[in-house]
């Protein structure tokens, strides 16, 4: 709360704002407790209305004496592919500031990398600040099912981490004696990876994250059997 101070030989008369704690002029009526013996300093003895203002805060820049605390609920968060906000707490000194006084807005809060925070004074609060707080990557499983094939000398990639820009991985072939190798099958385990395969490569788009399994396919391999029947019939 704000207020005024009374003068020495006065009384606030009823109706007078003596505090507040918004935005705001505000009006004191004071009253002489003896005006048969003394008087206003002009020469009257009437009531005086004296004026007084409380006046927005600066965010970004308060006042000599006041300090303003602007401290988001978290810095850091895993990606999870949704808009991350962060709770927003301002405080002036030691009091915290209901959240009618500032607007909040977010950038950059989806994918991995790091995400803006502004924060815009209205009612009692003025200006504007920003805050940053960092989206990590997170690492997904890839699992291979090589359907009674050996798994290639050079082993595949077993993980990724989801990224902000689309990803390409490029396998190598596993092998089975009496096939050749025909491809792979990818399968979305989780329905929040958008991966795809064509040939040996796996493209994975940007913010696709989840786990995904490649299976094998292979073609048997036959074979032809000639006959030399040496002047003979069949």
């Amino acid at each position: 709360a704000h207020g005024v101070t009374v003068p020495t030989g006065t009384s606030i008369a009823t109706g007078s704002t003596e505090s507040a704690t918004n935005v705001g002029t505000y009006n004191v009526v004071l009253t002489l407790n003896d005006s048969k013996n003394y008087t206003w300093s002009d020469g009257l003895v009437e009531n005086k209305t004296i004026s007084w203002k409380i006046v927005q805060t600066s965010i970004k820049t308060p006042p000599t004496g006041v300090t303003v605390t602007v401290d988001l609920a978290f810095t850091s968060v895993d990606f999870n592919g949704s808009a991350q906000k962060p709770n927003v707490t301002v405080k002036i000194n030691s009091t915290v500031i209901s959240s009618d006084n500032f607007d909040v807005t977010y950038a950059n809060n989806v994918s991995v990398g790091t995400a803006t925070v502004t924060i815009t004074g209205k009612n009692n609060l003025k200006d504007s600040v920003t805050r940053s707080f960092t989206i990590k990557a997170v690492g997904y499983t890839i699992s291979y099912d090589y359907a009674s094939g050996t798994a290639p000398t050079t082993g595949n990639p077993t993980t990724y981490d989801v990224s902000a820009t689309a990803q390409t991985l490029t396998l190598n072939e596993p092998t089975r004696k009496g096939y050749t190798f025909s491809g792979w099958t990818l399968t979305n385990t989780a329905s929040t990876s958008k991966a795809t395969v064509s040939g040996n490569t796996v493209t994975i788009p940007a913010n696709s994250y989840g786990n995904f399994k490649l299976t094998a396919k292979w073609t048997i391999i036959e074979y032809t059997i000639t006959y030399n029947l040496d002047n003979g019939t069949v």
